[in-house]
């Protein structure tokens, strides 16, 4: 830690970290953020408490500010591994995929064991076309997470790339077993059951990923592409009108999720109503692309 510039600043410091931390620890990293922010400017060459408020803003989903602080915190401590990779979450939810990259990097040269920064790269480099590359980051996010969740996602990733369906489908499955509660996996194996065919089993796996993370809403446009959506399919389409209100819905997830609405919409025969959702998921300029995009390249985590 940093020596302050004012020798007063340690005992003005202790008191907002204690605010911080009682914030934090409750849930409500809104609250810690104006504490934090006063503790950065007097010590504003303290990574741990940039890192911090980089943190809680990211929580709330004020990400620019995010973006500085943790480019403050690695300024500070350029060896700060989780600081640059909380920094490629950050630079990520902005839609910065090369900046993203730049930042996993730079977390695992610092940290070679951080097992999610080593998966996400992974996605982002698929998502560019780097194919190769790409399985490298899953085969390390592998080895170093062993049989964590994370780690079996990276297996289960690298294997999908390689069209290994059948023993990615095996990884998924164990994963699930170990981790009933894991989204993304099961938004993995809906993906791949999807395109073998098996669409009943993968709308099941789409509906248990909205149901375990309902930030993941994107996902109905998965679901509703199983199968035409019918009269059957009572209050489906309530369903994903109401996902449209879901707080800190990030704008991929958004996109994706008027594109469902407008395929379902489309399916019942309400044609202004789905022109009115294909219309609003038109992505705004200079986003990437959310089309057409693999299971293992989204941004689930």
């Amino acid at each position: 830690m940093s020596q302050s510039p004012n020798p007063a600043a340690p005992q003005q410091i202790a008191p907002l970290l204690a605010l911080a931390t009682k914030a934090l620890r409750a849930g409500r990293p809104a609250d810690a953020i104006a504490p934090l922010s006063e503790a950065a400017l007097l010590e504003p060459f303290n990574a741990i408490i940039q890192h911090d408020l980089g943190v809680a803003c990211l929580e709330v989903g004020r990400v620019r500010d995010a973006i500085a602080a943790f480019e403050r915190a690695v300024a500070s401590n350029p060896r700060y591994a989780d600081a640059y990779f909380r920094l490629g979450i950050a630079l990520e939810k902005l839609g910065d995929m090369v900046g993203a990259i730049v930042a996993y990097d730079r977390a695992t040269k610092r940290n070679p064991s951080l097992t999610e920064a080593w998966l996400r790269a992974g996605a982002l480099v698929y998502t560019l076309g780097h194919r190769d590359h790409a399985i490298g980051c899953f085969r390390r996010a592998a080895v170093t997470g062993g049989k964590t969740s994370f780690g079996r996602l990276g297996k289960a990733s690298a294997l999908l790339i390689e069209d290994r369906n059948q023993e990615a489908e095996q990884v998924l499955r164990e994963t699930l077993v170990a981790d009933p509660s894991n989204a993304m996996a099961y938004d993995f194996l809906g993906n791949l059951l999807s395109e073998v065919g098996r669409f009943d089993e993968a709308r099941a796996c789409f509906e248990q990923v909205i149901a375990l993370a309902p930030l993941l809403a994107g996902c109905y446009y998965d679901l509703v592409r199983c199968r035409p959506v019918t009269k059957d399919d009572h209050g489906l389409l309530q369903r994903m009108e109401a996902a449209l209100a879901t707080p800190r819905l990030e704008v991929a997830q958004l996109l994706r999720l008027h594109l469902a609405i407008g395929k379902a919409a489309e399916d019942l025969g309400d044609y202004a109503l789905a022109m009115q959702h294909f219309d609003a998921a038109a992505p705004p300029v200079g986003n990437v692309d959310y089309r057409g995009e693999s299971s293992c390249s989204r941004n689930l985590f």
